[in-house]
């Protein structure tokens, strides 16, 4: 069956259909209230529960597995300040956010184990949360680590280029607070797992719903105090993962931790709750400074980052690394070489902050392309105009960025131009004022963006741990891949990376199919799997087809030198004068060709492979410096069109253009699904999705019924355009696609709020864009 039709029939194979003989559920009971001391806990009634096998809270891990530490090292930054941060997966002594796991049973099914959790006893006390992170960082707040003495985690301090001489030479200093609020990733398929731990051999396999199966194998080994060769890690088939499921979860050391204990299989699945209070995203505040020239010239940026991590950064991939890319992203596809940021990370009593689609980037391009929107109200330019005169040009590439990003080729003016062509800019004002003369409020919105992926995979540990790590701060990951072939001429390809819905086991198809000259139904993909796979980062960053084609593509070549010289051997010729074309080796000088097969029965019909990792390519800069590349990188120009009731205020997207670069297209239908339904997800976080709290820490939000998702029906009209930039440092020219739909999104729509709401010279500043904060602002306006 088709790789992408069995999912469309039903026949997936997720972590909730995995069976094995003996298999043990697991249920965690959770915390009710955001800050409270456990002043006892009982798990006794539990443990003697009909059908219950085990029953524990943290006193039982204690001694057995080391917290997870979440260490920090960020780059470029001229002064950083962390501290010492690390989780236990059930809560000790106190709990720090609703929904914390504080105890876990396991029993033979399903009710068993729910109902069991009914009678752990736990005593709380009560303490004040602390809910907002301006509050958190303030004296005399409520500590969450009173040995930390505030509720800062980590302050950094960076600095690129001369911002103050920037400032002191600008025509023009516009000054602005701006907020992203909190979100949730919110997957089709919930995290689940299925540990099933060797006794006689000591080994354990954990089958997980995760995306990056050889950096869980790495912190498993770390909490156990193991080798990784001790830890095996699958996953199946993956129901979405949209960051959220790049990280260890306490949850999934628990399941470990009992399946070793009983010695049989332990499944815990995740319910929708329990997703929703378990990981969010995005939450940042910005205080920042934009410097120009009265010719609307960006000459600096100045940006005070604060981010809320709730109660803790997950790792790997957690919300502290996210808030840096978004310090490292910010300055997008401009020339501006003077950038000065702070960064503070607060905790706060919410969920952890964790990994979404984006990371950091489109809360990066929120504060500036709003701050471009108010730079051009300033001027009495037009946005476009500004946008324009800022963008990095062609003769510039590779061009090195502010923070250091390595572009290596790009066309800004020409997305943006199109995008425009696509919206009719040139015609809307005309259409807005007949609309205005009909009582209707319709406005236009511009923003832009630009992407990093095939960034280095590095996993932090502690300096410390030999175990796992013997290269001090980072246990680098190489991103590997193998390809066989056997004696009837099948190609397999073995990467460790998972399907989460990206296609990108088709692009490795493609690729093998095409590098070593056989059609792509004789080529077969193995994923996600430790054991079968080399070694291989993960899923995330957009890396899956930039970074993990390349390594196919080595392979693939590896493998075909091998194959050529041993057709060349029986042809009599040189393997240099041999190819691969439709499953035969053929010498075209001499007219002479051979089956595979053939080829492969000559040599005993074993099979050949060749392992390839992925090697970071080089630029060659405008100076004459060659450096290492810092990623792929594309960009994209999005423009959006609303209309705005006048009575309710409520938002509806008219139209919707977007124009993206990812070079040569591989497959336009994968590449435009991944833009549409990034899009889609930027469209919900701006004007739907909220994670919401009360004053005391309860989330308000905690179903589908009050955390609004987009549905097929609220989709609006959209139209994708691609420019094709071919990239020196990728695939075939390829680029990346998979986390560019929301880039822009969030600016783009309230740009075009902003504009329809013109009469009453609003000022946008947040997410989300829902009316209650469209009535706030209009009615401070009223307001003398």
């Amino acid at each position: 069956m088709d790789a992408n039709r069995r999912f469309l029939v039903g026949k997936g194979g997720y972590v909730d259909d995995l069976a094995f003989p003996n298999t043990a559920c697991a249920a965690f009971l959770r915390s009710p209230y955001s800050h409270a001391l456990i002043k006892r806990i009982n798990v006794e009634k539990a443990s003697r529960f009909a059908g219950i096998l085990l029953a524990l809270d943290a006193s039982a891990l204690a001694s057995r597995i080391r917290p997870m530490p979440v260490p920090v090292h960020p780059p470029k930054a001229q002064s950083f300040r962390a501290r010492k941060l690390g989780y236990t997966y059930l809560a000790r002594d106190r709990v720090r956010y609703v929904g914390e796991p504080i105890a876990a049973v396991v029993g033979e099914d399903e009710q068993t184990v729910e109902d069991a959790l009914d009678l752990i006893d736990v005593d709380y006390e009560t303490l004040a949360p602390v809910m907002d992170a301006k509050k958190a960082v303030e004296k005399g707040s409520p500590l969450l680590y009173d040995d930390w003495g505030d509720n800062i985690y980590f302050t950094a301090h960076f600095s690129f280029g001369d911002y103050n001489k920037a400032s002191n030479d600008a025509d023009v200093l516009l000054n602005d607070r701006i907020r992203i609020h909190r979100q949730a990733a919110c997957p089709m398929e919930p995290r689940g797992c299925v540990a099933d731990y060797d006794r006689v051999n000591r080994k354990i396999t954990f089958y997980s719903s995760s995306q990056n199966v050889y950096e869980i194998r790495l912190l498993l080994a770390y909490s156990f105090n193991l080798h990784p060769s001790s830890v095996r890690v699958v996953a199946p088939d993956v129901g979405g993962g949209f960051g959220l499921k790049s990280h260890l979860f306490n949850e999934d050391v628990v399941v470990v931790f009992c399946s070793m204990l009983l010695n049989r299989p332990v499944k815990w699945i995740e319910s929708r709750r329990e997703n929703l209070l378990s990981c969010h995203a995005r939450e940042q505040t910005h205080q920042v400074q934009i410097a120009a020239r009265r010719d609307g010239e960006i000459i600096g940026f100045k940006d005070r980052v604060t981010a809320d991590l709730g109660a803790y950064a997950l790792h790997p991939h957690g919300g502290l690394a996210s808030a840096l890319v978004t310090v490292y992203s910010m300055p997008g596809p401009y020339r501006f070489r003077n950038l000065d940021a702070e960064l503070i990370a607060a905790v706060t009593n919410k969920a952890p902050f964790g990994a979404y689609r984006g990371f950091g980037v489109p809360e990066a391009t929120f504060a500036l392309e709003r701050m471009i929107d108010k730079l051009a109200g300033e001027l009495k330019m037009d946005a476009t105009d500004v946008r324009m005169k800022n963008f990095v040009r062609k003769e510039e590439f590779p061009y090195v960025s502010a923070t250091g990003a390595v572009y290596d080729a790009g066309k800004f003016r020409d997305s943006l131009g199109e995008a425009l062509r696509l919206a009719n800019y040139a015609s809307f004002r005309r259409l807005q004022d007949a609309a205005r003369k009909e009582g209707r409020h319709i406005g236009i919105g511009v923003a832009c963006y630009v992407r990093a992926s095939a960034t280095p995979t590095k996993t932090l540990f502690p300096m410390d741990d030999p175990l796992v790590n013997a290269s001090g701060v980072f246990a680098p990951i190489q991103d590997a891949a193998r390809v066989r072939i056997d004696g009837e001429g099948v190609v397999t390809v073995f990467i460790a990376g998972s399907r989460i819905g990206s296609g990108a086991d088709a692009s490795y198809v493609a690729v093998a199919a095409k590098e070593l000259g056989v059609s792509s139904d004789r080529v077969e993909v193995v994923m996600g799997d430790t054991d079968k796979c080399p070694e291989y980062g993960g899923v995330f960053a957009s890396r899956s087809t930039t970074l993990g084609g390349l390594a196919v593509v080595e392979a693939c070549r590896k493998l075909r030198e091998e194959l050529v010289s041993m057709a060349g051997e029986m042809l009599g010729v040189s393997a240099g004068s041999v190819e691969i074309i439709g499953g035969k080796l053929v010498c075209k000088s001499l007219g002479k060709e051979i089956a595979l097969k053939e080829v492969m029965a000559a040599h005993g019909g074993e099979p050949v492979e060749a392992t390839a990792r992925y090697q970071r390519p080089t630029v060659k800069l405008r100076d004459g410096r060659t450096v290492e590349t810092s990623g792929v990188y594309c960009n994209g120009a999005d423009v959006a069109v609303v209309e705005v009731d006048p009575e309710t205020l409520e938002v509806k997207v008219l139209k919707y253009a977007l124009v993206h670069d990812a070079g040569p297209l591989l497959n336009k239908q994968l590449v435009e699904g991944q833009i549409i339904g990034g899009l889609v997800q930027g469209l919900g976080g701006c004007l739907l999705e909220e994670m919401i709290y009360d004053s005391q820490g309860q989330l308000l939000t905690s179903t589908l019924m009050d955390y609004m998702i987009p549905s097929a029906v609220s989709v609006p009209n959209i139209e994708v355009s691609h420019l094709s930039t071919p990239s020196t440092v990728s695939l075939y020219g390829s680029r990346s696609v998979g986390e560019s739909g929301p880039g822009a999104v969030a600016a783009a729509i309230a740009g075009a709020i902003e504009d329809a709401l013109a009469p009453l010279k609003i000022r946008i500043t947040e997410t989300t864009l829902k009316p209650d904060y469209l009535f706030k602002l209009a009615k401070a306006r009223k307001t003398p």
